[in-house]
């Protein structure tokens, strides 16, 4: 993605931030990450997880990625691994929440859909069964595992 941490910063510049086609996203524009990078981490706070509670990690990834959360103790901040208790309900939810947002598109569907992705066609397809009333009882069934 990116050669060094200064141009995963720009990227991260580029990529964050509010977007008109994306609801969810928040309104705030990005911070200048670039500027920040002299910061240091001393005193910061990061959550690490080896598997996320449900991926499948390659070994030599997990050990580079330990490897990684150990340098950041030694730099000063405070690494705390962390359990995700939410993460084996996680398909689930992409996958309502994902078909729920993609019924937008269904209106495409009569003319191209063809020419698309056979797995976005049944992703919209799905979405197109999610009630107003299902979709808000789905987010109160998962709105405690994020408070």
């Amino acid at each position: 993605m990116a050669r060094t941490v200064a141009d995963a910063a720009l990227m991260l510049e580029v990529m964050a931030g509010p977007h008109f086609l994306d609801y969810s996203s928040l309104e705030a524009g990005p911070a200048n990450y670039l500027a920040r990078l002299c910061d240091g981490v001393r005193g910061r706070r990061i959550a690490y997880s080896p598997d996320l509670g449900i991926a499948h990690v390659d070994s030599e990834v997990a050990e580079l990625v330990k490897v990684a959360a150990a340098r950041f103790t030694e730099l000063g901040a405070i690494v705390e691994e962390v359990s995700i208790p939410w993460a084996k309900d996680g398909p689930e939810l992409f996958r309502f929440f994902w078909s729920a947002d993609l019924t937008g598109l269904a209106e495409y569907l009569t003319k191209w859909e063809a020419e698309m992705d056979p797995g976005l066609v049944a992703c919209i397809k799905q979405g197109e069964d999610i009630t107003a009333s299902r979709f808000q009882a789905m987010r109160r069934r998962f709105r405690p595992r994020f408070s």
